[in-house]
């Protein structure tokens, strides 16, 4: 059983999508945008956006901070 990193809450959930390379990525800051391919950054597998959330605290689970570097790098090669 998957408990959150945050709270130690044990209401976990997953969400997978399929983008079939049709994700659209904004990073407003940076005045980015892109499509195609998830980046790494949400997903691992191409097509697929993943997310995992804990439904008492709120908190995304194993998200890391990324670099306004990554982000250019990442969307721009979409």
């Amino acid at each position: 059983m998957r408990v959150c990193s945050r709270c130690s809450g044990e209401r976990i959930v997953y969400v997978s999508g399929k983008c079939a390379d049709l994700c659209c990525v904004s990073v407003d800051h940076l005045g980015l945008e892109g499509d195609g391919y998830v980046p790494d950054f949400i997903g691992e597998y191409g097509d697929y956006v993943q997310v995992e959330f804990c439904a008492d605290c709120g908190q995304i689970q194993h998200f890391k901070p990324i670099s306004d570097n990554t982000l250019l790098t990442q969307v721009k090669g979409m």
